[in-house]
């Protein structure tokens, strides 16, 4: 009580409503030792720009280590945290760094080259939420796309389970807008979706990249 300020302040109830009783499997999240959670909250942005607030949360331990609080902080991540190269971020750089380590890649190599382009042009917002086990996976799939004309798949979902986030890569070629609104309505059926929303990323690849946010009820 009390403890929230800025936007986490409640005058009223002097309590802000994540206090409120979670569900069993966020709460055994809330518990482990992982030290800090960058994810999307599920409220809007008044100022600035519209969009969901970031939310980036940092566990507190005592000297057992035992999660015993967390400091919380939502906002907008600025302009540069999307303009930097990861390699410049420092939370990110260890997150590429350790995701080269496990591609096992010769140096110089191709190969790595073209992974280190991935993660470079990878979604921002994934990079920050992802965890380093889902991005290597996420990373290697890609890669192992290549220029090859397919369509692929590669879905994550929130640690607190409101919302999925879905990466669609097919043909260029075949690209358009009613082929993404079907995309879109395919992805919102199937996950019980409450409304999406989507990023389109073309270049001089063979393949389009359709990034589809679906939002759900929560656990």
């Amino acid at each position: 009580p009390k403890s929230g300020i800025g936007i986490l302040r409640d005058a009223k109830n002097d309590t802000i409503s994540s206090h409120l009783v979670l569900p069993k499997d966020v709460r055994k999240r809330a518990r482990t030792r992982e030290f800090m959670i960058i994810t999307k909250a599920n409220s809007m942005a008044t100022v600035h720009r519209p969009g969901y607030l970031d939310y980036v949360g940092v566990k507190r331990f005592d000297d057992k280590g035992t999660v015993i609080g967390e400091w919380r902080f939502l906002g907008l991540f600025t302009s540069t945290a999307y303009s930097r190269s990861p390699r410049d971020i420092p939370v990110l750089r260890k997150k590429v760094a350790e995701v080269l380590r496990r591609s096992e890649l010769p140096a110089k190599s191709h190969g790595l080259k073209a992974l280190l382009h991935i993660l470079e042009t990878f979604p921002r917002d994934e990079l920050l939420q992802s965890t380093t086990d889902e991005l290597f996976k996420t990373t290697m799939d890609v890669a192992h796309l290549q220029e090859r004309q397919r369509v692929k798949l590669l879905m994550r979902r929130d640690g607190f389970g409101r919302f999925f986030s879905c990466l669609v890569y097919l043909p260029r070629d075949r690209y358009n807008t009613q082929v993404r609104n079907r995309i879109e309505q395919i992805l919102y059926r199937a996950l019980n979706g409450k409304n999406v929303e989507y990023n389109v990323a073309l270049s001089e690849s063979a393949l389009a990249r359709l990034h589809v946010i679906v939002r759900t009820a929560p656990w």
